[in-house]
């Protein structure tokens, strides 16, 4: 019997926590590489082994875990709405102006939601300063399969 430990970064939580399909298939894989890994390193086939898993999500414990209350509603609304889009639907990135616009609240509002945002490490500002500042959505690059 193994364990394995699996932590996402937290772009990726929210993207879970939001679309329960999605993990589910990034589970899968995952399950299925790791069931290869052992299947091949006890040298047996797929055709002669067979391999079984529980998996665990946690959800709670430290404040690193997703907790999807720790965005408001409008901050929700807003990468929901980025992610649904992808990059192509906000070119240029996300400005105050756009924020407000989208979630239909004061522009003070709308850079302390941004503000907030980055400091969860969910966007990051491009480079600019001042009223021109934009933002992005954290990029999170797949680094293939690493058994470890």
């Amino acid at each position: 019997m193994r364990q394995w430990v699996l932590s996402f970064p937290f772009p990726l939580r929210f993207l879970f926590a939001r679309q329960p399909k999605i993990m589910g298939r990034v589970l899968g894989i995952v399950h299925r590489v790791i069931a290869t890994h052992l299947v091949k390193k006890a040298g047996y086939t797929h055709h002669t082994a067979r391999t079984g898993g529980v998996i665990l999500i946690q959800r709670f414990g430290s404040a690193l875990n997703l907790n999807i209350h720790q965005l408001n509603d409008r901050q929700a609304r807003m990468v929901s709405r980025v992610f649904a889009e992808g990059r192509k639907g906000f070119e240029g990135g996300i400005t105050t102006k756009k924020y407000a616009a989208i979630t239909k609240c004061p522009n003070r509002t709308a850079s302390r939601d941004l503000s907030d945002l980055v400091a969860k490490g969910i966007i990051i500002p491009l480079p600019g300063k001042g009223r021109t500042t934009r933002y992005e959505l954290i990029a999170v690059e797949p680094a293939g399969p690493q058994i470890i």
